[in-house]
C-alpha cells in the first residue's frame, strides 16, 4: 500500500526509477493510505486505510471525499454507499416531495399525492428483512398505525387477493370465494339445523349419525334426558359410540347443531352447597345450554350469567353432573 504526489521530477535514472516505482505502486494499492494523497485532484479515486480490517474507497471532487464503498476483509463483503438513497433521489422529483437526508425518507411539501406506476404487469414490492414485508398505515401526526404484512417465509405461501369493484352497504363483511376474489356479504347468514332418531336394543352401543360431526357440536337425548359429551358418549367419523348402551326401546335423538361455527361443553359435579360455577368469559344467559343430571334448565328462571360466573336458582345435589353447552358461534 502506498500513496504519491502524482508528481515525477527530472532526475537522475536511479532516482527516477525509484520514484516511477513508488507511482506504480501507490496506482497498484488504488493511492492506499489514511489520509487523502497530496496530490490529488478532482476524479481521484483512493482507499482510506485508517482502518485496517475495513478500508474505505473515497471520491475525491475537489473539495470534498465521498465515500463510495466500505469494504469489509473479515466478512469479504462489500457495502456501496447511497444506493437507497440515490434511489429515492431519483423517486423524489417524481413524487412531489423533497429528501430528508436524516431518515432518507420524502417529505412532501404540499398535497402532491405519492403514486408509483410499476410498467405492464409489474408489482410494487416491499422486501422484508428480520420481518416479513409491511406496510404500515399511520395516524395523522404519525405516532401509531396498523400493519399489513405478508405470511412469514416459514409458511412458504404466496396468493392474490382481488377486492370487489363495488363499495360495500352497511353490514356487510368481506369474504372470499377460495380463490383470492374477495366480495362483501351479509354477515351471518342462514343456519341450517338438523335431527335424526334411533331406538336402543339393550345391547348396541354404536349407533350411525351424520358426517362431519364432533363431540360438541351434536345434542344427544334418550328418553328426553340429555347426555353428558365425552362421558355419556364418543364420536368418531360417523359412530357415535355410548358409554352404556340404552335400554331395549328407548328413544335415542339426535340433533345437530349448525356446521358454521365452533362448540365447546365443560362439565362439573355438583356438591350440595355451591351455587356458582366458572364458565368461559363473554357468554350470555341465553348462550348456553345449561344441563344437570340430564335435564335441561331453564336460562334466567334456574340460572343467570354475570361475566365468567354462572350462578344457579338452586344449589345441584352432590354428585350431580352439570354440563355446559356452549351455543354461541365463534
Amino acid at each position: 500500500m502506498a500513496q504519491h504526489d502524482f508528481v515525477i521530477n527530472n532526475q537522475g535514472f536511479p532516482a527516477f526509477r525509484a520514484d516511477l516505482n513508488d507511482f506504480l505502486s501507490a496506482v497498484k494499492t488504488t493511492h492506499s493510505g489514511s489520509s487523502l494523497p497530496s496530490g490529488a485532484a478532482a476524479g481521484t479515486i483512493w482507499l482510506d486505510t485508517s482502518s485496517a480490517t475495513v478500508p474505505l474507497l473515497k471520491y475525491y471532487d475537489g473539495a470534498d471525499n465521498i465515500l463510495l464503498a466500505t469494504i469489509n476483509h473479515t466478512t469479504n463483503s462489500v457495502t456501496f454507499s447511497g444506493v437507497a438513497t440515490d434511489l429515492v433521489n431519483d423517486l423524489t422529483p417524481q413524487l412531489g416531495g423533497n429528501l430528508d437526508t436524516n431518515t432518507h425518507s420524502i417529505v412532501t411539501t404540499s398535497n402532491a399525492n405519492v403514486k408509483l406506476y410499476p410498467n405492464g404487469s409489474g408489482v410494487v414490492e416491499i422486501g422484508g428483512g428480520t420481518n416479513s414485508g409491511r406496510i404500515q398505515l399511520n395516524c395523522e401526526n404519525n405516532s401509531h398505525g396498523i400493519k399489513l404484512a405478508s405470511p412469514p417465509h416459514s409458511a412458504a405461501q404466496s396468493y392474490t387477493l382481488t377486492f370487489p369493484s363495488t363499495a360495500p352497504s352497511a353490514g356487510k363483511v368481506l369474504q372470499t370465494d377460495g380463490s383470492g376474489n374477495l366480495s362483501f356479504a351479509t354477515v351471518g347468514g342462514t343456519l341450517t339445523y338438523s335431527s335424526g332418531t334411533d331406538t336402543g336394543d339393550g345391547s348396541d352401543t354404536t349407533f350411525t349419525i351424520s358426517s362431519g360431526r364432533s363431540v360438541d357440536d351434536i345434542l344427544v337425548f334418550v328418553n328426553g334426558f340429555q347426555l353428558t359429551p365425552t362421558t355419556d358418549y364418543t364420536i368418531s367419523g360417523t359412530t357415535l359410540t355410548f358409554t352404556t348402551a340404552p335400554a331395549n326401546n328407548a328413544e335415542i335423538a339426535f340433533r345437530y347443531l349448525p356446521l358454521s361455527g365452533t362448540y365447546t361443553s365443560d362439565n362439573f359435579t355438583g356438591n350440595g352447597a355451591a351455587t356458582t360455577i366458572t364458565i368461559d368469559a363473554g357468554r350470555a344467559v341465553n348462550d348456553v345450554l345449561v344441563v344437570v343430571n340430564g335435564l335441561t334448565l331453564v336460562p334466567t328462571t334456574d340460572y343467570t350469567i354475570a361475566g365468567t360466573t354462572l350462578t344457579f336458582a338452586t344449589a345441584p345435589a352432590n354428585g350431580a353432573e352439570i354440563t355446559v353447552r356452549y351455543l354461541r358461534l365463534t
